[in-house]
């Protein structure tokens, strides 16, 4: 690359240093769920060749990891089962790992990085037939509130609006008949089909509801029926059970909307 080609000036340029593993703080507080042991696998395959990205203003600016927390999480278990140093990954001086890292671009603010960690992991998914909902099977029970927390300082990531934040909060509340589901993340998929009826508290919650998931959404193997309590049934009340053609009709038929 010749010397007309290198931009002047580095203010908004990435840049990779690698740096000792025991220094890398991860994200405080980050909802993300990972499969280490599919990470690990794939480091060890593969080699290390998605680095870490560190944003200054995380953890009260004392800076850490904004996207590859897994990575780094995984590194550190491999080092200490004492597995062999994987391709991509230095040695220290004093005999630590040392991980490629990115640095610069950074974001304006704390909130600002916060949005991006989640971007940059929701719009892996984006794309094809799932939907912001969808997302939530990504994340621990902390999601909603860590979105709240981003809500509050104006700084909602890309991939998550106003409207789906009002329905994650909703949804995240324990309204659901029958078993227990305090939130959408974290619960395991069923083996077989289930139909959960999920009562709404008012028509404005079913309407809010059916604007964004329909009357009847399936996650998984999951199939949500959302209805009013002034429209339930006793037949309506069954949290399982076989009754396919006759709930989705009887609740478009029924519905106010």
């Amino acid at each position: 690359m010749s010397d007309s080609t290198v931009p002047q000036s580095q203010d908004g340029i990435l840049r990779i240093e690698y740096i000792p593993l025991a220094q890398l703080l991860l994200l405080d507080d980050n909802p993300k769920l990972h499969d280490l042991g599919a990470l690990i696998d794939s480091i060890g395959r593969y080699g290390f060749k998605d680095p870490p990205k560190f944003e200054p203003t995380l953890n009260g600016g004392s800076g850490g990891v904004v996207e590859g927390n897994g990575r780094t999480q995984a590194l550190r278990w491999m080092q200490k089962q004492g597995r062999d140093v994987p391709r991509g990954i230095a040695l220290a001086e004093d005999g630590d790992w040392a991980v490629p890292v990115l640095f610069g671009v950074d974001a304006e603010s704390e909130a600002a990085a916060k949005a991006y960690s989640l971007d940059h992991n929701n719009l892996t998914l984006a794309g094809g037939d799932l939907t912001a909902f969808d997302y939530t099977r990504m994340y621990s029970a902390d999601y909603v509130t860590f979105l709240d927390a981003l809500a509050q300082a104006d700084q909602l990531p890309v991939s998550i609006d106003g409207d789906t934040l009002d329905t994650l909060r909703f949804l995240s509340d324990e309204t659901f008949v029958g078993e227990e589901i305090p939130d959408l993340a974290g619960w395991e998929e069923p083996a077989k089909d289930h139909r959960l009826i999920v009562q709404c508290a008012s028509e404005g919650q079913l309407e809010r509801l059916a604007m964004h998931l329909g009357l009847e959404w399936k996650s998984g193997r999951v199939r949500f029926h959302f209805r009013d309590t002034t429209l339930a049934t006793e037949e309506d009340q069954e949290t399982e059970s076989d009754v396919d053609a006759q709930v989705a009709p009887r609740l478009a038929d029924d519905s106010p909307l």
